[in-house]
């Protein structure tokens, strides 16, 4: 797929043929598969020129839901919104990560909101500059934005977040040799634990996908795969202990 194009193409891995199946023109910039006519995406609307999340039906005629009440801006709309959309399949739920803030979305099929939780971190409003090309009439980062969550990922229960700030208890030599992976429980909206994903050759952890109890990272030109806890594996059972209130958890961690 390709949201600027645009262009869908859905095939089989039986003979990996692609036919498209985007019958009309409805552009987004990021976008992950619900089921196999339906897309989750993230767009820019021409209403409010703002991102927006919504769902794609990729029926006989592609119709586009969008929602205007799921992110919420700060500076801009566009840069202060920024951040990764995931679908959790098993949930079936969209996720939606803040990239300069702490907090992550969580909504139903329906675009409507489940959960507004917290990441670790005590950022909470987007610390970014936006400066104007009046030539182009184009809207840029007039300074470096601070990152909060630079990726994420979500499978089972479980949400994944590749964090970009050194947390307070935290080793700064593992930080600067490896990229540290926050673990949150959707079903509870609570903080789990941390892991570390070891650089390779400097080369820093880029992307992931987490497969149940697997864990898939893209490292340079590397991909790597690591067997993640039994509590990762299905079925998954809830955990045993009530989670710490996660407002405490930030205040303790960070």
């Amino acid at each position: 797929m390709d949201g600027t194009v645009p262009y869908v193409l859905r095939g089989r891995t039986k003979d990996w043929k692609a036919h498209s199946i985007l019958k009309n023109p409805l552009y987004f910039s990021n976008a992950q598969p619900m089921d196999s006519v339906t897309l989750a995406i993230r767009a820019i609307s021409n209403k409010t020129k703002e991102l927006v999340l919504g769902t794609i039906s990729l029926m006989d005629t592609a119709k586009a839901n969008l929602s205007y009440k799921l992110l919420e801006k700060q500076v801009d709309g566009i840069f202060d919104t920024d951040g990764t959309l995931q679908y959790n399949q098993q949930l079936r739920r969209l996720i939606y990560t803040y990239r300069y803030r702490n907090q992550y979305i969580v909504a139903n099929d329906s675009l409507q909101l489940q959960l507004l939780g917290n990441t670790l971190d005590t950022i909470s409003q987007a610390q970014i500059q936006v400066g104007t090309i009046a030539s182009k009439n184009q809207r840029k980062l007039a300074a470096p934005a601070l990152t909060v969550n630079n990726y994420s990922a979500t499978s089972g229960n479980y949400l994944f977040v590749n964090s970009k700030r050194l947390g307070k208890t935290e080793s700064l030599f593992l930080w600067e040799q490896s990229s540290v992976i926050d673990v949150y429980d959707l079903t509870e909206n609570s903080y789990q634990f941390s892991f570390y994903v070891a650089d390779i050759e400097t080369q820093k952890l880029t992307t992931f996908q987490v497969l149940n109890d697997k864990f898939i990272g893209l490292i340079g030109n590397h991909i790597v795969t690591y067997q993640l806890g039994d509590r990762f594996k299905e079925p998954q059972q809830p955990p045993a202990t009530t989670a710490l209130n996660s407002k405490k958890q930030v205040s303790e961690y960070r």
